[in-house]
């Protein structure tokens, strides 16, 4: 499997990425917990994505500075190991 890397995303272009996951939750969260739907006003969703978009950068943009920091080799204990890293969250 080819490795693709991660996009953050920008304004106008969030599909697929960390930003335009970000938007979708805050949408889904926003319509649970106040159970009436998010504003679609364009200029409100523009600016709620422009910081959803800074956030993805910033965090993107930190993780790849410390990537030698991310641990992602397991051993069995017979010399034999693998490369996986996974992500859990609730």
């Amino acid at each position: 499997m080819a490795l693709s890397p991660l996009k953050a995303g920008r304004i106008g272009d969030i599909a697929d990425s960390l930003a335009g996951d970000m938007d979708a939750a805050m949408i889904e969260e926003w319509n649970r917990v106040k159970d009436v739907p998010l504003p679609n006003d364009p200029e409100i969703a523009k600016d709620r994505q422009l910081i959803f978009v800074a956030v993805a950068r910033g965090m993107l943009n930190y993780l790849e500075r410390r990537e030698d920091r991310i641990g992602t080799t397991t051993e069995d204990g017979d010399g034999n190991h693998s490369h996986q890293l996974e992500f859990s969250w609730e």
